[in-house]
């Protein structure tokens, strides 16, 4: 929510957790809980909170920095790889990446809820 709120990457705390779409999601205040929970679509991560610039270049998952590396465009929240893969992101035509993007996401969900996804990692990703 502070993405949208205070225009930064806020850590949230488990006092103010809410439960959506199979995960448990976590804010800074009750406030910026409360905004969510009136509307968890239009503040969760567009495509699923995967990196937005891999996904306008194709079929592909890749992790993202979540504090550094993020957009608010239209309205919508868009996560990459790094802020570096960001500010290409943002050179692109955002809006064509971003259909193209939406296009690809639907085959890539589809991937992940059938576990044939294949995964971009970090080096010190938690799921490595």
């Amino acid at each position: 929510m502070a993405y949208f709120t205070e225009s930064r990457a806020i850590e949230g705390k488990p006092e103010f957790s809410n439960e959506w779409a199979g995960d448990t999601w976590l804010f800074a205040s009750q406030e910026h809980l409360d905004l969510f929970a009136a509307d968890p679509e239009a503040y969760a991560p567009q495509f699923g909170g995967w990196c937005a610039y891999a996904l306008s270049k194709g079929q592909c998952t890749a992790e993202v920095e979540p504090d550094n590396a993020w957009t608010v465009h239209d309205g919508a929240l868009f996560l990459n790889w790094s802020e570096r893969v960001k500010e290409t992101w943002q050179r692109n035509n955002l809006d064509h990446s971003i259909a193209v993007g939406h296009d690809n996401w639907e085959v890539v969900e589809m991937e992940i809820t059938d576990g044939e996804v294949e995964y971009s990692r970090k080096l010190d990703s938690p799921w490595n």
